[in-house]
């Protein structure tokens, strides 16, 4: 009698609380919805990803093409940004560039957030040995420069997308891990995990159902941080000649390509350069919009 009076009031508690969560999604939806900056870092964002992924569709030439008959030609009608020192269409290349950074940036912070999601809510949770040593692990891989560690693991593995992915992401899950490791430390003392305990549910289903969705604000904000932050990682390594090999478009390899030429043609430079700008302002603008959503503190 008392175990089932027990059970039923874990379940009321739990209804509860689900009841409480969905209205608490509600007004932090409606808190980014009238952010204006927010919405429009989201358009942004959704341009950036739109022009990354239909480049096929959207280019109006092949981004290997060249055409000596227009070599660096201003913007025009049939080139809208203007071309390169090969006659290369600027816009087509810049489309293909953004799928290159898009494919790094995403993908980097994929990697950051599995890896860092899975040390972090071990270590919470499991306290003790395990959170010494894992942490222990995080102290000596962030001791490292991150920078440092991309570039040689570019110029040992090559300069190929792939490498380029793992080569940024290869030192920057730590910061993932510590976020995730505090906010599970936060949750993992309250009733209903406690609850969940006591019914027997295993440390796997407390973690993936019950710690980590009430620990999502602060994850989400690391990661719409963490893209852009991959982003100009990606371009820094083409910048110092570690970018994806030609004649594969990377931003990063065009704007050192249009710092040579900015002054006989600056529409070489502009092109990326405002293009990368777009990328980085609408993630920055999505970002505040998500830690301003998720802060339960801030005031409009």
């Amino acid at each position: 009698m008392n175990r089932a009076m027990s059970l039923n009031s874990v379940i009321g508690n739990r209804e509860q609380l689900i009841g409480a969560r969905a209205s608490s999604w509600r007004r932090m939806w409606s808190r980014l919805t009238k952010n204006r900056k927010a919405l429009i870092g989201a358009i942004m964002v959704f341009l950036i990803v739109f022009l990354a992924v239909f480049a096929n569709w959207i280019s109006p030439y092949a981004y290997q093409q060249a055409d000596f008959t227009s070599l660096n030609q201003g913007p025009s009608l049939s080139h809208i940004l203007g071309t390169d020192s090969l006659g290369r269409d600027l816009f087509t290349r810049i489309n293909y560039g953004l799928r290159s950074v898009c494919i790094v940036g995403f993908g980097a912070e994929f990697v950051e957030l599995t890896v860092g999601v899975m040390v972090g809510a071990l270590a919470a949770y499991k306290g003790g040995w395990v959170d010494n040593v894992l942490m222990r692990l995080v102290d000596a891989v962030a001791s490292f420069p991150s920078f440092l560690i991309s570039m040689i693991l570019v110029t040992m593995m090559g300069r190929i997308l792939p490498v380029m992915l793992l080569a940024v992401a290869a030192t920057s899950w730590v910061g993932m891990a510590r976020v995730v490791r505090s906010q599970v430390l936060r949750v993992r003392q309250t009733e209903y995990i406690q609850a969940a305990r006591s019914m027997g549910a295993s440390s796997l289903t407390i973690i993936l159902r019950y710690i980590l969705p009430n620990a999502m604000g602060p994850i989400v904000v690391a990661v719409s941080f963490g893209i852009p932050a991959n982003m100009m990682a990606e371009a820094g390594l083409s910048l110092v000649g570690l970018g994806i090999n030609p004649p594969t478009p990377d931003l990063g390899v065009m704007i050192s390509e249009g710092q040579q030429s900015i002054m006989s043609y600056p529409w070489q430079l502009i092109g990326p350069v405002g293009v990368f700008i777009i990328a980085l302002l609408g993630f920055t603008f999505l970002g505040d919009g998500l830690r301003d959503m998720f802060d339960t503190r801030s005031r409009r």
